[in-house]
């Protein structure tokens, strides 16, 4: 079983990696203007930019850091709890999908608020 502190160690990685990709995101989206991320699926795949559409939600969610963050973990637990890769993947893809999941789950959310404010606004005019 993995002590305490090994498994600190690797959630502390995968956080590290997720705030280099932060300020990474943040910078680019300063120098453009764009609230995109450059590193994800939406810019590709729907270069529209349709900020309500859930897919959209999705396809940005699927980030470069994010899947860089999910493997270095699904490595560390590996190494930590002496699992195999198989076992490792399996746990990677779990915390992979709840991120993601819950990343457009808010994205999602807030995106109906955003689309029940802006009617609200148009029903006032």
């Amino acid at each position: 079983t993995a002590k305490y502190k090994q498994i600190l160690a690797v959630f502390m990685g995968f956080l590290s990696i997720e705030l280099v990709g932060s300020i990474i995101i943040s910078v680019l989206i300063y120098l453009t203007g764009s609230p995109m991320y450059f590193t994800s699926l939406a810019p590709i795949l729907m270069p529209d930019g349709n900020f309500l559409n859930p897919m959209f939600n999705l396809l940005q969610s699927i980030e470069l850091f994010g899947i860089w963050s999910v493997v270095a973990v699904t490595i560390g637990i590996k190494v930590v709890n002496n699992f195999s890769t198989v076992k490792a993947a399996i746990i990677g893809v779990i915390i992979f999908a709840v991120v993601v999941g819950t990343s457009v789950g808010v994205q999602s959310l807030s995106s109906f608020a955003y689309d029940k404010t802006f009617e609200q606004m148009q029903s006032i005019k």
